[in-house]
């Protein structure tokens, strides 16, 4: 599959080679790096890249305990406070358990999961986060590393926490 890479500032560049890119790209300014957007030629989001000096972000997603693994999955994440029920540790292939990136249990317990209150519990998950500095960047050197699935039991696939988790590490990771 061949990708296309957008820079705004100085046109486009197409290829499949990863390391061609990151040559043409030690070319441009820091600001102009910063710029970059990554898509297929179908215009379908795939991932996205950061640089930092010289380090690439690879893909994060998202996946429910109760889905089967993939080798796809990269590293596998739980960012749950609680095992997911009825899932073995065999089944559910899990790498790393971080505990730590769960919403507390007042504000879980608070959310319930309503659709009404997203907006305010983003905000009040992604101030919980920035307490955790240490297991945030457990996440990204993953990232960095390779590509991670964050790992999540609730039934809503839009209002949980690994989808705010997930924008909260890409806006660190920029």
């Amino acid at each position: 599959m061949q990708k296309l890479f957008l820079d705004s500032h100085q046109g486009i560049w197409t290829g499949k080679s990863l390391s061609a890119f990151s040559e043409w790209m030690r070319s441009r300014t820091p600001t102009q790096r910063l710029s970059l957007i990554f898509k297929t030629t179908s215009f379908h989001c795939v991932g996205w890249l950061a640089f930092r000096g010289e380090q690439t972000m690879h893909d994060i997603m998202l996946k429910r305990a109760y889905e089967q693994p993939s080798d796809k999955d990269g590293t596998r994440i739980l960012v749950d406070g609680m095992w997911p029920r009825g899932v073995s540790k065999q089944e559910a292939q899990i790498d790393l358990w971080l505990k730590e990136l769960a919403p507390s249990k007042e504000l879980r317990k608070w959310f319930g999961h309503d659709p009404k209150k997203w907006p305010e519990f983003k905000n009040k998950y992604l101030q919980e986060l920035q307490t955790q500095p240490e297991a945030v960047n457990t996440v990204i050197d993953q990232v960095q590393k390779g590509p991670v699935t964050l790992i999540y039991a609730a039934k809503d696939t839009e209002h949980n926490n690994a989808v705010a988790l997930k924008k909260y590490l890409q806006s660190q990771a920029n």
